[in-house]
């Protein structure tokens, strides 16, 4: 059943959330300004390989908060020029609250969340996924996760010395052709 929740409840939560993660994260603000616990948080769930998904709007993120946010590899980054929904979530709890991720609003206002387990509030979870990949679909990516090169297998021809081209003429051209594909 879900839980009213208060500023503190809030703030409590979605800590709680980014800790409990364990595939994913979604963060849905209009404004962010992080607490230093909360990217604490959001490093610790970056180390436990966790795929985030942020979505902000307004306007442009913070010099800090980029900077910081961008060097994280397991995440997404959208911006949403007309959005006002604030959502967070994980893989099992969802938070819809009125309280931005905003250091300011944890402190100094009155707000006030409801918290959704998926399990028991399976269909009202459902919808506000829906409606958060709406969002997401007309945001514009501004950053996505960072892919790991695999390591290239380097591949080393050489002729052998008692080869002939008399008798195994087709041989150099196809050499050559691969020598100039695999240096």
């Amino acid at each position: 059943m879900a839980k009213f929740l208060t500023t503190v409840g809030n703030s409590f939560f979605i800590e709680q959330l980014i800790i409990g993660s364990t595939e994913k994260l979604t963060l849905v603000t209009p404004f962010l300004k992080f607490s230093k616990t909360l990217i604490e948080r959001l490093s610790d769930a970056e180390k436990k390989g966790v795929k985030m998904t942020l979505i902000y709007g307004k306007c442009e993120l913070p010099k800090k908060e980029k900077n910081i946010l961008f060097a994280f590899k397991n995440i997404q980054i959208y911006f949403c020029e007309n959005l006002h929904a604030k959502c967070y979530f994980n893989d099992s709890a969802m938070i819809i609250t009125s309280m931005n991720l905003y250091e300011y609003s944890e402190r100094n206002n009155r707000e006030m969340g409801i918290y959704i387990e998926k399990e028991i509030d399976e269909e009202i979870f459902k919808h506000a996924l829906e409606e958060v990949e709406s969002i997401q679909n007309a945001s514009v990516l501004e950053k996505d996760f960072e892919v790991k090169e695999e390591k290239k297998e380097e591949l080393i021809f050489e002729l052998d010395p008692n080869f002939s081209d008399r008798w195994n003429f087709h041989l150099p051209v196809l050499f050559k052709l691969l020598q100039t594909k695999y240096p």
